[in-house]
């Protein structure tokens, strides 16, 4: 597995993106769309954003739990905010995290024009998911997240 950033050259569009590969490095055609992709562009934001992935694991259910950034997720909008999603072994969005939604989002900042950014995310050993990053809003400070 693979978590990053796939661009979009035409409107330079970063989206969230998940790369998986068999053992032998071959693409995993049972995930995403045949092509072992899958890719997620800005949930709530205009779909020209710069959203990117950077950490991600494997929980003890088999599902794919994948933190980042993403542009304006999170109303008002405000640049960067925490983001994780959880994927079926599929690749597919798992609805019954944070049901109906799939993800969990968040902007520490809380104002329009601060950025938050998710630098990783582990699960613990109360399989609590947890994140950490930063957020800016007239000053830079750490920040973590604990899921349950």
């Amino acid at each position: 597995m693979i978590a990053g950033i796939d661009t979009v050259s035409v409107s330079d569009q970063e989206d969230f993106a998940i790369w998986k590969l068999n053992a032998d490095g071959s693409v995993a055609t049972g995930f995403g769309g045949g092509d072992g992709l899958v890719t997620f562009t800005s949930i709530g934001g205009n779909g020209n954003d710069q959203d990117f992935a950077t950490g991600l694991f494997v929980d003890a259910q088999g599902f794919y739990v994948v933190g980042g950034s993403m542009d304006n997720a999170v109303a008002p909008a405000s640049n960067d905010d925490f983001v994780v999603l959880r994927l079926q072994p599929d690749g597919t969005l798992d609805t019954g995290f944070n049901s109906p939604n799939g993800y969990f989002a968040d902007d520490i900042a809380g104002s329009s024009g601060d950025q938050c950014q998710g630098k990783q995310i582990v699960q613990d050993a109360k399989g609590r998911i947890l994140g950490v990053g930063w957020t800016e809003s007239s000053t830079v400070d750490a920040a973590i997240w604990c899921i349950k």
